[in-house]
């Protein structure tokens, strides 16, 4: 670990920050499968820069898109066809990561199982952004109205739990620079909002988020390669940036949990100050 002190001076205010970086420790092996001993959360995010969601893409839903190509997908929603080029772009643009958002629906099998076609594509488009040097974030997408039911309905519990066991499994070689997030956006308005609803209607909502971030967090856990030690974002309750709202895992030892926050600043800066991130 490397420390460092700066010193910045306005006028008659000295503010001095300290500076903690993490180690270069040499390996054999691609950076991209590699896992930096001592990498906090803090320190990834701060490599995380700027970043921007390739949204509308691997995302892309409709009974209307034809199955026999999972590229139909890809561009039915108005974009082109991912390709290297495209992300090399995004990387020469000064992005720093990249958000892949995936249906995994498409395509999936009665019994749970990946398209292997999608499962490919969503690798190779990952394997451009890191070697574009970018950190890289996989999640479930636009799937919702079943995640809902996770806490209660254990079909859909096997559903979900099915598809992060695949996930992990594909992508347990990879290293710190690719995260998991487990859903989007998720919440529970039916039962309580920020605006209106009970105590216990509050506490019986979040309750179903934190149970759906704990079984995610559970699931990585649990599986092989460098899932042990991945850093992992979790869900605030249908994107609330406010401490009241914070979905953090309470088995999660590692602490290697963030949260996504999918606002505009003035949002982004509340929330700062509300978890102390």
């Amino acid at each position: 670990m490397r420390n460092a002190i700066i010193t910045v001076s306005v006028k008659e205010h000295i503010q001095e920050i300290n500076v903690e970086q993490a180690a270069y420790i040499q390996s054999d092996e691609p950076e991209k499968y590699t896992v930096r001993e001592n990498l906090t959360t803090h320190q990834l995010i701060n490599e995380m820069g700027l970043g921007i969601n390739l949204g509308n893409t691997l995302d892309a839903v409709g009974d209307w898109i034809d199955p026999s190509n999972i590229l139909n997908y890809e561009q039915a929603w108005g974009s082109p066809i991912i390709t290297q080029e495209i992300i090399e772009g995004y990387a020469k643009a000064g992005y720093s990561s990249l958000r892949i958002p995936v249906s995994w629906g498409n395509l999936l099998s009665d019994d749970f199982k990946v398209h292997p076609d999608l499962m490919d594509r969503v690798e190779k488009i990952l394997n451009w952004t890191l070697d574009c040097g970018m950190v890289a974030i996989i999640n479930i997408h636009h799937e919702n109205e079943w995640i809902k039911q996770v806490p209660t309905d254990s079909k859909a519990k096997e559903k979900f739990t099915s598809i992060w066991k695949q996930i992990c499994e594909r992508f347990e070689k990879y290293g710190d620079h690719l995260l998991f997030e487990p859903m989007n956006e998720i919440g529970y308005d039916e039962i309580w909002t920020p605006w209106g609803g009970s105590e216990a209607d509050k506490a019986k909502a979040l309750g179903y988020v934190n149970d759906l971030n704990q079984l995610f967090v559970d699931i990585v856990r649990n599986s092989g390669g460098n899932n042990a030690k991945r850093h992992l974002l979790v869900e605030i309750y249908n994107t609330t940036p406010c401490s009241r709202c914070r979905m953090i895992p309470q088995t999660d030892l590692l602490l290697q949990c963030i949260t996504i926050l999918p606002q505009t600043l003035p949002y982004w800066v509340e929330a700062r100050l509300s978890i102390g991130v």
